[in-house]
């Protein structure tokens, strides 16, 4: 966002944990926050699942509408995700692969501690829903 310049201090909110009630209690800050100007952000990336079910919920409180006034997109891609109001876009990652990468970064940090510094990569697919719509295509065929 930083090398894009579109990064700016004063979107970003953190909660006490990754619950939905963290999220919940940030959904209402933001809601507060942005009810004072009328203007709020195109679209907001939670870091997960279940905060993205508690700002829905607060958003749902204060007649926010997703994806008509704001967009959310949430990571892990939990079952409950697509039963929200609206489902929830998210990106799903491989939560096998990851546990098992973690293990063995662990499993390297002990036996190689030395050596422990690494970039890892692991891939992930956005799974599009309501809560922020697939993006229409402009290339033609």
């Amino acid at each position: 966002m930083r090398e894009l310049g579109i990064f700016d201090e004063r979107h970003i909110f953190l909660g006490t944990n990754f619950s939905v009630e963290s999220g919940y209690q940030v959904g209402n800050l933001i809601a507060e926050k942005y009810e004072e100007t009328g203007v709020i952000p195109e679209a907001f990336l939670v870091a997960s699942d279940p905060l993205a079910v508690g700002v829905l919920q607060a958003f749902n409180e204060h007649q926010i509408q997703v994806p008509d006034q704001t967009a959310i997109i949430s990571i892990n891609d939990i079952d409950v995700a697509k039963y929200v109001s609206p489902p929830l876009t998210t990106y799903h990652l491989n939560v096998h692969v990851l546990g098992q990468t973690a293990v063995e970064a662990l499993s390297d940090t002990v036996n190689a501690p030395e050596q422990a510094k690494r970039t890892i990569l692991l891939s992930s697919k956005i799974v599009y829903r309501k809560s922020f719509p697939e993006p229409v295509s402009t290339t033609s065929r």
